[in-house]
């Protein structure tokens, strides 16, 4: 059996109660820039709307590729799509992370309620690997007989794990999830899994608790987290 590993994106996600109206400060978009290593991020708007409400307001987007920066009603994301050549391991991401979104608190005078930090991976299996990813499914799932050539899988679990941020007890909803996937994937024949691993504070506190120091100190910590959550993962996944 052979198998690859493509990493497919990061991304770390700060919710804030209203939305930042500075996407368009060039000094801001300058240091932003300077900490993605000197990328030219260009300013996208966009009009977007709040559901609960109703009320629209102006989305931005500060991007250059692989990186962009969401700003939304609820929150300021930063992302990194993996590509041939620019692939970032998760403690690289997160150390970038932690600069950029602390410019961003900073500037904004506001703390945040809630952070996250999401990771994805697919892995793909040659094609004499049916059989093993068929028994992949059986291990995770155990799909009833009806079913038992299921092409298609989505295993999850969440659970509530209580970590350290800046001296502070956190409950993060810490979640994994592995998918099998089978079709056009980017317009190239795929058959293998889709992993995504998902660490975020609990939104049953809504307290604005996460400043500068909070903020830099759960992303350096996050990727140790991510790191126990893939191996856990990977065992289950190999063992059953």
């Amino acid at each position: 059996m052979t198998t690859t590993n493509t990493p497919i994106r990061h991304l770390a996600r700060v919710f804030l109660r209203k939305p930042p109206p500075f996407a368009d400060d060039n000094e801001l978009v300058g240091e932003l820039s300077s900490a993605l290593g000197d990328q030219n991020l260009q300013v996208l708007l966009s009009r977007q709307v709040h559901v609960p409400t109703g009320n629209s307001f102006e989305g931005k987007m500060l991007q250059a590729p692989p990186w962009s920066i969401n700003m939304t009603h609820e929150s300021v994301d930063l992302e990194y799509r993996h590509a041939p050549g620019n692939v970032f391991e998760t403690s690289e991401f997160v150390a970038t992370a932690s600069i950029v979104l602390g410019l961003i608190m900073a500037k904004s005078k506001r703390k945040s309620t809630r952070l996250a930090l999401i990771s994805e991976t697919l892995k793909s299996y040659d094609s004499d690997s049916e059989e093993d990813l068929d028994k992949l499914g059986d291990r995770l799932i155990g799909p009833p007989e009806l079913l038992a050539s299921t092409f298609e899988w989505d295993w999850r679990c969440a659970a509530r794990v209580p970590h350290d941020v800046c001296g502070v007890t956190e409950v993060t909803n810490t979640i994994a999830t592995v998918k099998r996937l089978a079709g056009q994937v980017n317009g190239v024949e795929f058959d293998g899994t889709l992993t995504s691993f998902d660490i975020n504070t609990s939104p049953d506190n809504s307290l604005e608790r996460f400043g500068v120091p909070e903020v830099e100190a759960f992303y350096t910590n996050s990727s140790e987290w991510t790191a126990e959550l893939m191996v856990a993962v990977a065992q289950r996944m190999a063992d059953g």
